[in-house]
């Protein structure tokens, strides 16, 4: 279901400052050894990837086609969880580093991705699927159309195979 009409908002309102919030935090307790002190900077942390999970969600229900939807959710609940758990894995291998700078590198992942971000969203890259002529769905047409975004997701499809 679209969200109504007119332009998806742009994200930097609350993302912005929520993806600081969320690896800033993590790269203070990395230096700092007081329980309380590192317990809070998590509790900020923590409080911080909620907006950003929502924002997740809300971005695979606005621009799935609707007739993919259900595979795009699925697939991006199989990948949270595939990646979440490979870097498990990796902390777990390079633990011998020590916890401060373990936590260093996972603030430093969160910085970065940030950053990668604030470049993704603000080179002007093209949403529409390559090889198909169906225009993103905030590119001056109003509301958003399922309809649309169904039917060049799936002539794109199509083409591929």
């Amino acid at each position: 279901m679209p969200y109504g009409p007119g332009p998806a908002p742009i994200p930097s309102a609350w993302c912005w400052p929520a993806w600081w919030a969320t690896g800033l935090p993590l790269a203070l307790a990395a230096t700092n050894p007081a329980l309380g002190v590192t317990a809070a900077l998590f509790a900020l942390a923590g409080a911080c990837t909620g907006p950003l999970f929502s924002a997740l969600l809300a971005a695979w229900e606005r621009y799935a086609p609707t007739a993919f939807r259900t595979q795009i959710f699925t697939l991006g609940a199989g990948l949270k969880s595939t990646t979440a758990a490979a870097g498990a894995a990796v902390a777990g291998a390079v633990s011998v580093i020590g916890t401060g700078a373990l936590l260093f590198a996972v603030a430093a992942c969160q910085v970065l991705a940030t950053l990668l971000g604030a470049t993704l969203l603000t080179t002007g890259r093209n949403h529409a699927v390559a090889g198909s002529d169906a225009a993103p769905p905030h590119a001056g047409r109003g509301a958003h159309s399922d309809s649309d975004d169904s039917a060049g997701f799936t002539a794109s499809l199509k083409d591929r195979t």
